[in-house]
């Protein structure tokens, strides 16, 4: 009897797949997140300028109000985070952009500072959501070669939608729009994410990590073709409800986790405040607060974005991480003498700083999405999230008081400070990951 020999084709890796339509839209909605959690965050100062008369705002519910959604991001980050890892990232995409044109539109029904602050929270947990879901969906579907840029990518649409979120609050206030409206306004590209989210699959790599290797395969062959296939991706590595915060801080991964959190709030804590308070500071440092002024603020946030982008696509992350922390130092430490020169030397230190720190945060999406394996990726990013806007909060909450109480050098020789705190933390433990498939970058290393 004739044997017959079976030839299996070698299946292709879907590290090594080219950007598809399908991979367009993974990148359409998980970009479109981020730049409406930045729209959400960019038109608050705005809006609560218009909403104080009505609500009679003193400064501390304005710094409860500005503090309040990314006291929000606290909560749902890391929760989520540990939902998507444990029961899939699917099932949170729709529901978690749902949630949020929701509550964007029941900033129209807001009559009081309390209701106000419970929403803004609210939004907040629902921004959080989606920093741990959205950049762990990009990095497990991305190809190899894209991934990097994609993933920086995602905080250039975050500062895309701030810079929106302002203009798009400038042009309503100057025609007439009530603070509410402002607020609502979010739902707009709120839904639009929502529809493109509508239908999207599973990601592979974390149905292979709990064991579901066909529906795995099935996913793969719909989505990238039939020749693509499972080669190359880790297989199931244990029991994921086991896993969570606990893994993060066993001596695999904890140092890991203390770098993701630690060098993510020391790039936020300075950006956050100083970008939105903008006309606090333009007074401290001597420069007048015009429209002008505060676009050109915006526009190098913009800059600094792109050329973020293109530092990952070229340059070693290690190193980048390092050098944009020493420079974000010299330019505050500059800042905190900008009273004893000319405006014009207080206007370029801070135009450095807003350049390269707006560079320099887009490593915020790459590193904790590629440092830890996909069992505990969501929770891993979430809980970074989570710890950067513990500081991020903090910073905005306490800038005004600062700036007040102790001036402009102490100030500015504080966030320096905290520059300088990320840095040693970078020089520490900040791991090199550019160039590694996924699967690499998550477990060389790991100590």
């Amino acid at each position: 009897m004739e044997n017959t020999v079976r030839r299996v084709r070698p299946q292709l890796q879907i590290e090594e797949s080219p950007m598809t339509p399908f991979l367009w839209r993974v990148s359409a909605f998980t970009l479109g997140g981020m730049f409406t959690d930045g729209y959400i965050l960019g038109h608050i100062g705005i809006a609560l300028g218009l909403a104080t008369p009505e609500l009679g705002l003193n400064g501390l519910w304005l710094g409860l109000l500005a503090a309040s959604t990314l006291l929000g991001i606290l909560i749902g980050a890391p929760i989520a985070g540990r939902l998507a890892d444990r029961f899939g990232r699917r099932r949170l995409l729709a529901v978690d952009f749902a949630v949020i044109a929701a509550g964007a539109l029941a900033h129209l029904f807001v009559t009081d500072p309390g209701t106000l602050l419970a929403l803004r929270t609210f939004m907040g947990i629902a921004i959080g959501a989606e920093y741990a879901i959205g950049a762990a969906v990009l990095s497990e579907f991305a190809p190899r070669r894209s991934r990097g840029t994609l993933l920086a990518s995602l905080n250039g649409a975050w500062i895309v939608g701030f810079v929106a979120g302002f203009a798009v609050a400038y042009v309503m206030r100057e025609a007439g729009a009530d603070w509410r409206a402002i607020f609502a306004s979010a739902a707009v590209p709120a839904l639009a994410v929502l529809l493109l989210r509508i239908g999207s699959p599973e990601s592979p790599r974390w149905l292979l990590a709990n064991g579901r290797g066909e529906e795995a395969q099935a996913v793969v062959e719909r989505f990238y073709g039939g020749g693509y296939g499972l080669e190359g991706l880790a297989a199931a590595s244990g029991e994921p409800a086991k896993r969570g915060l606990a893994e993060l801080f066993s001596p695999a991964y904890r140092t890991r986790t203390i770098f993701a959190g630690g060098f993510w709030a020391c790039q936020v804590m300075p950006l956050f405040a100083l970008t939105i308070f903008l006309p606090q500071v333009f007074e401290a440092l001597g420069i007048g607060t015009e429209l002008g002024a505060e676009m050109l603020v915006n526009g190098m946030l913009l800059v600094g974005a792109v050329t973020g982008v293109i530092a990952i696509k070229y340059l070693p992350r290690r190193k980048l991480v390092i050098v944009t922390f020493g420079i974000v130092a010299a330019a505050l430490l500059a800042m905190s003498f900008a009273g004893s020169f000319p405006v014009w030397f207080g206007i370029g230190a801070f135009a450095v700083f807003v350049l390269v720190a707006s560079a320099a945060s887009n490593l915020e999406y790459v590193y904790p999405s590629e440092i830890f394996p996909t069992e505990i990726r969501a929770t891993g990013m979430g809980f970074a999230a989570a710890l950067s806007r513990v500081g991020a909060a903090a910073s905005t909450f306490l800038l005004p008081v600062a700036l007040e109480k102790f001036g402009n050098m102490a100030t500015m020789a504080l966030l320096a400070a905290i520059a300088v705190l990320g840095l040693v933390i970078s020089v520490l433990w900040a791991p090199e990951t550019q160039g590694k498939s996924l699967d690499e970058a998550s477990r060389e290393g790991a100590q």
